[in-house]
């Protein structure tokens, strides 16, 4: 945690939101360790919870990161949370809980356009791979 926490006075020092996250690989080598860059990159996904499960993809050479703890200084959003989940990090650790995490700021969400046709392209999709 004192990496992430190193980490994100870093960011904060470039004008970045200081959040950052740090990524270890049974419980002692650092895999990745990311600070926020939503304002350097001008895209609001940039979270450092999702470049460091990024870097950490792709330097594992793997989707999964079952083996791995995740070291944030704030609390996941849900983007970010369910990132975490599918990847299927071990442990969460994070520093200060976030206040702000059920903001909603109005966007209108319809569904079931096509619904049939796009769940059936899933299926599918799974079908396939189940039989292979």
């Amino acid at each position: 945690m004192e990496a992430a926490i190193e980490l994100a006075k870093r960011a904060q020092q470039i004008n970045e939101v200081p959040i950052a996250a740090v990524l270890v690989q049974d419980d002692a080598t650092i895999i990745s360790a990311q600070h926020n860059k939503t304002i350097l990159l001008n895209d609001n996904t940039m979270h450092a919870e999702m470049l460091a499960l990024r870097e950490g993809t792709l330097k594992l050479n793997t989707r999964y990161l079952s083996q791995c703890d995740l070291y944030v200084t704030l609390e996941p959003c849900q983007m970010c949370m369910h990132a975490i989940s599918i990847s299927r990090i071990r442990r969460l650790y994070f520093g200060s809980y976030n206040k702000l995490k059920n903001i909603w700021h109005g966007t209108q969400i319809y569904g079931g356009f096509y619904e049939e046709v796009c769940s059936n392209l899933l299926k599918v999709f799974f079908m396939q791979k189940r039989n292979l």
